[in-house]
């Protein structure tokens, strides 16, 4: 049954993201010329931070999609699923996504081409696919954590407060860099039954 699940979810991911494909990505690409902000020692607004000179990355598409369980009080799940071009030979790695200005962040995931794969295996003009999963807890779920001292909310806090759908936290040679993602596409949610 679990099988199943999954595999349906993966269906109804692939599909999703071929619609509007084109609208999406003509506007997902206008966000590849937002500026880099450096992570400084204290950040109090976007326009303090320092700037790099070339972005290492393009973005070809962001999408969200909302999973839920059929049960009333059920966990619900939000995927996240970039897809990006490297733009450049040196060591880049993805590490955080924020969605909410004032929520935590969701750590990155890496499409893996093989069991051993990590940043290091990507080259310039080479794919990569991030996941990020959020989940939203259920009153059952919350309380279980709760009796076992589980932590619930895990993350950090945004370094600032940006205007768009979603912040990026990545590294471009041991440098901490943040990009602004303009638009977020959202795919028809699935509700298990």
């Amino acid at each position: 049954m679990k099988y199943c699940i999954i595999c349906t979810l993966f269906m109804y991911s692939c599909a999703g993201t071929a619609q509007n494909q084109k609208t999406t990505q003509n506007s997902n690409l206008k966000s590849t010329e937002k500026v880099l902000t450096e992570i400084g020692d204290s950040i109090e607004d976007n326009d303090t931070l320092a700037q790099p000179e070339i972005l290492p990355f393009e973005l070809e598409k962001a999408t969200s999609q909302k999973f839920s369980g059929g049960a009333p009080g059920s966990n619900t799940i939000y995927m996240y699923q970039i897809k990006l071009k490297k733009l450049t030979d040196k060591s880049l790695s993805f590490k955080a996504l924020w969605t909410n200005p004032k929520g935590l962040s969701i750590n990155f995931e890496l499409k893996r081409k093989f069991q051993a794969d990590d940043w290091a295996n990507y080259k310039n003009n080479d794919e990569l696919m991030l996941y990020a999963q959020k989940t939203q807890y259920g009153e059952a779920a919350q309380a279980a954590m709760k009796k076992y001292n589980k932590e619930i909310n895990t993350g950090k806090k945004a370094p600032y407060i940006f205007k768009t759908e979603g912040l990026i936290e990545y590294e471009l040679d041991g440098k901490t860099f943040y990009y602004e993602v303009e638009n977020i596409e959202d795919l028809p949610s699935f509700s298990a039954p």
